[in-house]
This record gives C-alpha cells, sequence and structure tokens, in this order.
C-alpha cells in the first residue's frame, strides 16, 4: 500500500505541469535517454533532504528509488 512520504509532499509543492511547462519551453529534455529533468529534481531534493556527501551515494539512492518513482 502507498503512504506519503515526506518527499512525496514536498514535491506537491511544486505545479508539476507548470514544471513540465517551463521544460518544454526550454527544450531541457531534448536530448535526453535515461534520466528526465523531473527525476533530476526528485533526485536533487532527496539528496539534499538525505544530506548525500558525494555524487556517488547520491546515485545509489537514486537507483533504491528506481522501482517507486511512478508515486513521485
Amino acid at each position: 500500500m502507498f503512504s506519503s512520504t515526506f518527499l512525496t509532499q514536498l514535491l506537491s509543492a511544486i505545479p508539476r505541469s507548470s514544471f513540465e511547462r517551463s521544460v518544454e519551453a526550454h527544450q531541457a529534455d531534448r536530448y535526453v535517454k535515461r534520466c528526465t529533468s523531473w527525476q533530476l529534481l526528485v533526485t536533487l531534493v532527496s539528496g539534499h533532504l538525505t544530506q548525500a556527501l558525494s555524487l556517488r551515494s547520491l546515485a545509489t539512492f537514486s537507483e533504491t528509488l528506481a522501482p517507486h518513482r511512478y508515486h513521485l
């Protein structure tokens, strides 16, 4: 069963539609193959919340979120 996490509550403060419009206006995802702008935002916010000290720890944390990304 899905329960709302602090990360989900924090991301809900950012209107996804306006974020997507901004990404589209600036063509930020133009050549994206794997990590979209939204996924990058989720990774950076979660890294900030967990106080990740290195890029490797941030990448590892992002991989652990992979099965649950559809909730975010």
